[in-house]
């Protein structure tokens, strides 16, 4: 079986297309993956080029970008959703060192943070802050390597 692939059209039917939601913006490859299915929303009858494969080849290929799409949105946050929130006292106590300004010298919060951190959430954002943080760091001081692989 041939299938179509991506040819070149002037874009505005593409455009309203996406401004209608029939494609997806935020899906970088979507068009081109799936051209030979929206071809009939083009509204002409162009030439297209063909290339030899199943059609779950077009698919698949769809399905993938689809997924890394989404682990790449979804990132940070959903780790973060992942972990339970601090009990009170160990929230405030992370924003009492969150606060310090010799934090990346203080042994004793890096420590507290270091350890709450990497299984819990303050909910406030604190957390995430203090692992950009340390990943920041990790880059000039090797020290902080350590703290930044177990968060």
């Amino acid at each position: 079986h041939a299938w179509l692939v991506p040819h070149q059209c002037s874009g505005e039917h593409i455009k309203s297309l996406r401004r209608q939601g029939h494609l997806g913006a935020s899906r970088p490859g979507l068009l081109a993956e799936t051209s030979h299915v929206n071809h009939r929303y083009h509204g002409h009858h162009h030439h297209h080029q063909h290339h030899d494969g199943s059609p779950f080849d077009a698919i698949k290929k769809g399905f993938d970008s689809a997924v890394e799409s989404v682990k790449d949105l979804v990132g940070e946050g959903a780790k973060e959703h992942e972990k339970k929130l601090m009990n009170k006292i160990n929230a405030l106590r992370a924003q009492m060192c969150w606060t310090r300004p010799d934090l990346w010298r203080h042994k004793d919060c890096l420590k507290f943070l270091g350890m709450n951190c990497a299984d819990h959430q303050t909910g406030t954002g604190l957390c995430r802050a203090f692992r950009k943080g340390v990943k920041k760091l990790c880059e000039h001081e090797s020290l902080y390597c350590d703290l930044a692989k177990i968060l």
